[in-house]
């Protein structure tokens, strides 16, 4: 789109690509499907975070399944980089929320 050079009374148009990328705002991302915005876990990643939804410890959880407290720890950190959270708060509100998503 030109732009007005009113010292002159002549219109500037992009010179560059850099330049018609800047007078251009970025296309904006499609709104994501409801399958979408749902994230699916694991059978496993699932019956270690019900019972961390409840309050239990990793070590707990880990005698509940009958695992390594490492390997709870280990399942966490996927879903951690999964759901983009940092706690475990975090990651039973994001898995509560796609539980709601799902459902609905």
């Amino acid at each position: 789109m030109p732009v007005a050079n009113y010292t002159t009374n002549t219109a500037l148009t992009p010179t560059s690509s850099l330049d018609a990328k800047r007078a251009s705002p970025p296309p904006r991302p499609a709104t994501p499907s409801h399958e979408a915005t749902v994230m699916r876990l694991s059978k496993r990643q699932e019956q270690i975070i019900e019972p961390i939804a409840e309050g239990y410890s990793g070590k707990e959880v880990a005698r509940l399944l009958g695992m390594s407290p490492k390997t709870v720890e280990s399942h966490l950190q996927r879903v951690f980089d999964r759901y983009g959270v940092r706690s475990r708060a975090g990651v039973v509100a994001r898995w509560m929320q796609s539980k709601h998503l799902a459902a609905s």
